[in-house]
């Protein structure tokens, strides 16, 4: 500890350099590899949030927001930001869900799913499960099939890709 408190060094909050943003989301785009490009009103609001955290928080902002968009232009209710009417998920109307009908006290847990109703969360589970087997065939084409190229690209390790391939039954 006694080396590590020779030189102090104070690292601003986010809200107190938000000239800075449109720099980090450039980098976090570049270093994270998104495919995505923020709009002017995204970077707007990006700009006049009140971030309570660090640097940290609008990386994880900027990565949630691309797996969001559409199109690869993110806009303002792709962002999320907490706080911000558009954080709310709007429900999609064409759900398989219906509430069940009302039942008398103490006879249903809290929190149960009916039966025979679908899961949006296994549903989003399966999408996302996908999406990373696309983004793992296309890394792949990209590094001519080769998997330790593939690895470093997606930032994982080796041992995770394999598994992955097998999982998915990538050849």
């Amino acid at each position: 500890y006694y080396r590590l408190s020779v030189l102090t060094l104070r690292v601003p909050p986010l809200r107190d350099i938000s000239q800075d943003i449109p720099l980090l989301v450039k980098s976090f785009i570049q270093r994270l590899g998104l495919n995505c490009q923020i709009m002017p009103d995204a970077m707007e609001a990006l700009k006049r949030y009140h971030w309570p955290g660090n640097v940290r928080e609008l990386r994880n902002v900027l990565e949630r927001a691309a797996v969001l968009c559409k199109n690869g232009q993110v806009g303002v209710a792709d962002l999320m930001l907490p706080g911000s009417a558009a954080s709310a998920m709007p429900i999609p109307q064409n759900t398989a869900y219906k509430s069940p009908p009302p039942s008398p006290a103490g006879q249903a847990l809290p929190g149960a799913v009916p039966a025979g109703t679908s899961s949006a969360a296994s549903a989003s589970r399966s999408d996302l499960k996908e999406l990373e087997r696309q983004m793992i065939i296309e890394a792949l084409a990209r590094n001519g099939n080769n998997k330790t190229a593939t690895a470093r690209e997606l930032d994982i390790p080796l041992s995770t890709l394999k598994r992955r391939l097998k999982d998915y039954q990538i050849e």
